[in-house]
């Protein structure tokens, strides 16, 4: 199913957004690295070798990345130079930083406890039918992931984890996993603080008709594949 749903975004970026050049563009010559580019690579090098070994260090890999970036931002190291901080696009940056800001509210304030009751009052839950639950939590995810974006999504569905099973007829772990299905899915853009920021110089409007093409696409035939597929697994009765 994830094979098919990046064989459905391709194919939507051909169609809704075909090359109409009628000359090849020229292939670019690439350059030696300079010494800038070196210390990047090493930089990213030895962020990579503790992302890989974090079974035995322990070291989170948010804290690797943080550390990576300050690296790559710290002066002296000369990795990024510094007219780069002049002409910096601080959009995204402020964007990201509101999300996940807004994502740590809604997990420490009670509306993601709030939200989540809500959601048990709601779901047409049956444990005699698994399908109808896969169905019913993926549309939820989709819908909150719309309401509080993607990063609060897990803050509102992981607790009830056990709960949500036990009503749907599901295991714990395909709860869990249908999480990510769901907030996979988006229907705007801003749901996504990576897309925002992948989006860089292209119109909301071009990145708003991509997500919802691919959202009815993935809703009435990928879906349906995913429950196929995890079945075949065992991962749902």
């Amino acid at each position: 199913a994830d094979r098919a749903k990046a064989v459905a975004v391709a194919g939507l970026i051909l169609w809704l957004f075909p090359d109409s050049s009628t000359t090849p563009a020229p292939v670019p010559t690439r350059p030696a690295m300079g010494s800038d580019e070196r210390r990047l690579a090493v930089v990213l090098a030895l962020a990579l070798a503790f992302w890989v070994t974090d079974f035995a260090h322990h070291v989170s890999p948010a804290w690797v990345g943080l550390a990576a970036a300050v690296l790559c931002l710290y002066p002296p190291l000369g990795i990024m130079p510094q007219k780069a901080f002049a002409d910096m696009n601080w959009g995204p940056i402020l964007y990201i930083a509101g999300i996940l800001g807004f994502a740590a509210l809604v997990s420490s304030s009670g509306l993601g406890d709030a939200l989540a009751v809500g959601l048990m009052a709601v779901l047409p839950l049956d444990a005699a039918s698994p399908a109808k639950g896969f169905a019913a939590l993926t549309m939820a995810g989709m819908a909150l992931s719309a309401a509080v974006t993607i990063p609060a999504v897990p803050a509102v569905l992981s607790p009830l984890a056990e709960d949500l099973a036990r009503a749907s007829g599901l295991s714990v772990e395909a709860v869990l996993m249908l999480q990510v299905l769901s907030f996979s899915t988006l229907l705007l853009p801003y749901q996504g603080p990576p897309l925002v920021v992948a989006l860089g110089g292209v119109r909301f409007a071009d990145g708003t008709k991509m997500t919802l093409a691919l959202a009815a696409i993935t809703m009435p035939v990928l879906m349906p594949l995913d429950y196929l597929w995890w079945r075949l697994l065992g991962w749902v009765p």
